[in-house]
């Protein structure tokens, strides 16, 4: 009797107008989220993020306190696997930033964290593109093409398995320019501040980057854009990007300076990756076996705020064009294609990585 007494008055007291249990408080309601960022602070994924969680404090239910921490060490690495080994699975510690395909393609052994067993949350991409100082080679860089009579320009990078610096040097390869690579820069915006103070004359950068940041660089004439990469399909055609002007894209700077399409593994290596890295270029994911609630609640506010008018107007009239945002099932799709790797594009990969520590 005791026992059917206290269930009962338990229930009593649960129910609420008309019968109905009281809702519960939502999972982040005063909770803290923070956002861990693996490069320094200043570059075009840390200025992103740190806007960004100004727009997911909105809209994820509950409205939890969003901080964002920077965690730079090989290029995003050390952070990843500070998220995937240490973090809890409670969805206070996240990591928002970009992300090492090629570390976990040629199995680096500095990388633990094996992206596919991530909880996704969400992505955006952006176009990569390459730009040198115009007093890079003698007389002046007049056009894209002249880029080839450049004499061993040094290439400034984060660090050798990092997306950005294969796909330069994949590129680069490719055209036939000589250059000395150098690793080793906490990340973008300390790279250009090497090519301001002249100690580097070619780097890779992101548009939003090169439309902020870099845009009193170029629009001084000191700096200027080469091409931007962009994938193709079987039959060699592409989309140009509708946002690029003044730049060519790598298929077309390539049959201008070699009279035919590109083709061979290098190609076919930085192909792939271009594919797979245009379309996830700054990541956010949550520790493997996240709380099902905190990670529904996660998706949700990614979803609402990737959606949000203001912000992408923002973006617009900052950059030129909005973010464009990758949804959670296409992201989750895109980061599992990792395990079916081409052997060809790990060979080229491993190939270009000869002589570098992994």
């Amino acid at each position: 009797m005791s026992f059917r007494f206290s269930l009962g008055s338990l229930l009593a007291l649960a129910c609420v107008s008309g019968g109905h249990p009281a809702a519960a408080a939502p999972y982040y309601e005063g909770k803290t989220i923070t956002l861990i960022v693996g490069l320094s602070p200043g570059g075009s994924t840390d200025v992103f993020v740190r806007s960004f969680a100004e727009v997911l404090e909105r809209h994820i239910p509950g409205h939890p306190e969003i901080v964002v921490q920077n965690m730079p060490g090989n290029g995003g690495v050390k952070a990843a696997n500070y998220v995937f080994e240490v973090a809890k699975p409670d969805g206070l510690r996240l990591y928002w930033g970009n992300w090492s395909p090629i570390g976990q393609i040629i199995g680096d052994e500095n990388l633990h964290a094996k992206y596919d067993q991530f909880e996704f949350i969400g992505a955006v991409d952006d176009t990569r593109l390459v730009y040198a100082r115009t007093d890079t080679i003698p007389g002046g860089l007049k056009k894209p093409a002249d880029i080839v009579r450049a004499d061993d320009p040094n290439l400034g990078g984060i660090a050798p398995t990092t997306t950005p610096d294969i796909l330069v040097r994949l590129s680069l390869d490719l055209l036939g320019v000589r250059y000395n690579y150098v690793p080793g820069y906490g990340g973008g915006s300390e790279i250009y501040a090497a090519m301001l103070g002249k100690e580097l004359q070619i780097s890779t950068t992101s548009l939003v980057s090169y439309r902020g940041r870099s845009a009193d660089f170029v629009q001084s004439g000191e700096g200027t854009a080469l091409y931007y990469l962009v994938p193709t399909d079987a039959d060699g055609k592409f989309t140009p990007n509708p946002y690029i002007t003044g730049m060519p894209a790598f298929p077309d700077l390539y049959r201008e300076i070699h009279g035919k399409a590109p083709a061979g593994p290098d190609w076919e290596a930085l192909n792939w990756l271009v594919r797979l890295a245009g379309q996830i270029t700054i990541v956010g994911l949550a520790p493997p076996g996240t709380d099902p609630a905190a990670l529904a609640d996660l998706r949700t506010g990614y979803e609402a705020a990737a959606k949000d008018v203001a912000f992408s107007e923002q973006a617009t009239k900052a950059l030129g064009h909005p973010y464009t945002f990758v949804m959670p099932e296409e992201g989750e799709a895109i980061i599992r294609s990792l395990v079916d790797t081409p052997p060809s594009v790990t060979s080229a990969i491993k190939k270009l990585l000869e002589g570098f520590k992994q």
